[in-house]
């Protein structure tokens, strides 16, 4: 069970480490010191923002931001221009003339069937969206961050035990030790 739970301490310290192999620990175990990371809840906080998810959701949100910001009625303007060739008119219907055309058009939209009012709802749903999951990633970050807190706070308790459990056996061991040289 020991060697169980040591390499299940291995490959979580790799994890934690980012190493794609098993970390080995080369120094005795009874001088390893473990203790909680001096991180304070502000520099957590810091960290869980800076996660890429929770980035990513921030500038989705900016870009939804935009898309409102756009969808509103404006103005369009629309420049064309044409050339060709046509006919001439009477009295000489076959001879060409070159024709050109061009202009600038100015439109603005006064009723768009209720689709702005669509892409807006559509745009503050998607917006609430990403505020949901950006508020789930942060909890479950957090979570994570006690969770682990208390694994290094059990195993500093485990590891205290078994000292405490040590200096018990070796007493034991001294004792009986001494009562055997005297039995014998």
């Amino acid at each position: 069970i020991a060697e169980a739970e040591l390499k299940t301490a291995r490959h979580r310290l790799s994890e934690v480490l980012g190493v794609s192999e098993t970390v080995e620990v080369t120094e005795p175990l009874t001088q390893l010191a473990i203790g909680e990371p001096t991180l304070d809840q502000a520099q957590v906080g810091e960290q869980i923002k800076s996660k890429p998810e929770i980035v990513a959701n921030r500038k989705q949100q900016e870009i939804s931001n935009l898309s409102l910001g756009l969808e509103r009625l404006r103005p369009t303007v629309s420049l064309f221009a044409s050339a060709g060739w046509k006919n001439s008119y009477m009295p000489d219907p076959d001879k060409l003339l070159f024709n050109y055309a061009g202009g600038v058009a100015l439109s603005y939209e006064l009723f768009d069937g209720g689709y702005s009012k669509s892409r807006r709802a559509e745009e503050l749903a998607k917006q609430k969206s990403l505020e949901l999951e950006i508020e789930r990633l942060t909890s479950e970050s957090e979570t994570a961050v006690r969770l682990f807190r208390e694994e290094v706070a059990k195993i500093s308790a485990k590891s205290q035990i078994t000292a405490e459990k040590l200096v018990l056996a070796r007493k034991a061991m001294e004792i009986a030790s001494v009562a055997f040289g005297s039995g014998v």
